[in-house]
């Protein structure tokens, strides 16, 4: 199963690649696919590209490496400055999604 995200990372449910196209997604929307299956992805990213939605994308390594590399940054120890530098970006991008964060 997919799960498709739209607009401010709302999540939409789950979609298998068979039935992506009658899910119902808007073609001028940003799509982005997400799985533990990437050719799963990779099959629905196809599949939207080909009949003419631009703006779709697929989350490389799906969400549990997002939810590691953004949503719960960690600063490796004895980190130089470049690293604490990019910490805190991604930091910042982390805090964006748990102000934002909408559980329903």
């Amino acid at each position: 199963m997919l799960s498709k995200g739209l607009r401010d990372a709302t999540l939409t449910g789950n979609i298998s690649p068979v039935n992506i196209l009658d899910a119902g997604l808007i073609k001028n929307e940003k799509i982005l696919l997400y799985t533990d299956n990437n050719s799963a992805a990779a099959q629905a990213w196809f599949l939207l590209k080909t009949k003419g939605y631009k703006s779709t994308y697929i989350l490389d390594g799906g969400l549990n490496a997002w939810k590691e590399q953004v949503l719960f940054p960690k600063l490796v120890a004895n980190a130089n400055a470049d690293q604490l530098t990019e910490f805190n970006k991604i930091r910042e991008v982390s805090l964006f999604f748990a102000v934002h964060h909408n559980p329903e």
